[in-house]
């Protein structure tokens, strides 16, 4: 029997949200905020996606997810990776304030790069700065997958949908698995 990609002690929004998304979307609720659900859904591109060895420093190098702009999170997101693993990798969050602060090489060390809001303007340096890289950019920006960005968070009512790149994963190098794909709506552009 194949062990499960989901440790021990898991936030229960990974369990109920997977279900969900099957189901078709997580619902808005008063008390999950937005971006516990983002956490989570993090937490699962990390067990769902696939780096070539390459993309990482060695054997149980962190697998770091990057927020690049002004961090909607806060600490939800460390909650929610924290102790975790996916595919034998540590995972880690570090922050930029900017592509400009601090520079495309710190950006490309991310495995998972989720690109704020904050940063809609500049969206388009941003997946330049990365491009080439084994990075899968995540983001909620309006025409993020139209602009070359792998997987948008997009809200329809009050549900939490994705959308998947899949020529900009195939570019990155990246591997996504079918559970995943199932529950996206799939744009083949750019």
């Amino acid at each position: 029997m194949k062990p499960s990609p989901f440790p021990k002690g898991k936030v229960f929004l990974m369990g109920i949200g997977f279900l969900a998304l099957l189901a078709g979307g997580i619902p808005a609720r008063a008390d999950v905020s937005e971006y516990t659900v983002k956490a989570a859904y993090l937490y699962n591109f990390a067990n769902f996606v696939t780096w070539p060895p390459g993309a990482f420093s060695g054997d149980g190098a962190p697998l770091v997810i990057g927020v690049v702009g002004e961090d909607p999170f806060g600490e939800t997101l460390d909650k929610a990776i924290n102790g975790k693993t996916a595919g034998g990798h540590p995972l880690k969050v570090k922050r930029f304030s900017s592509l400009e602060a601090s520079g495309a090489a710190a950006l490309k060390k991310c495995q998972i790069l989720f690109i704020c809001y904050s940063e809609k303007d500049r969206v388009s340096s941003i997946l330049s700065a990365v491009k080439g890289s084994n990075v899968l950019t995540v983001s909620e920006i309006e025409g993020f997958s139209y602009k070359g960005g792998i997987l948008l968070f997009d809200m329809v009512g009050s549900k939490i949908s994705l959308v998947a790149n899949t020529s900009a994963a195939k570019k990155a190098g990246l591997t996504i698995s079918s559970k995943l794909l199932q529950i996206c709506k799939i744009y083949e552009g750019n």
